[in-house]
């Protein structure tokens, strides 16, 4: 880990050599971490995002008028789950990765 962050300290990457909470909220470009901490971040990230699907499904079905707000977010509502998947992406939308264009 010492090695990658002195070549990511040259790099001219957002590094910073230790991790706090906002660096994981989008503070920096790269986090350098073991195994068992960037799994147990990783999965984290997907309880959270299992947690905000079932809050969102359960808001949207709360009475007539959340009712007929979700009907206006069903063009939405196709798209999103998927890009969300983390089992189709492995976590890589969580962590923020996207396809180079």
């Amino acid at each position: 880990m010492k090695h990658a962050a002195d070549l990511l300290r040259g790099s001219g990457l957002n590094f910073a050599a230790t991790s706090k909470r906002r660096h994981l909220q989008g503070g920096v470009d790269v986090v350098v971490c073991d195994g068992f901490v960037g799994n147990v971040a990783l999965k984290a990230s997907e309880g959270v995002l299992q947690m905000m699907a079932s809050a969102l499904r359960e808001e949207f079905s709360r009475n007539p008028f959340t009712r007929l707000a979700a009907l206006a977010a069903l063009p939405v509502d196709p798209r999103f789950p998927p890009r969300m998947d983390y089992r189709r992406y492995n976590g890589a939308s969580l962590l923020g990765l996207r396809a180079s264009s």
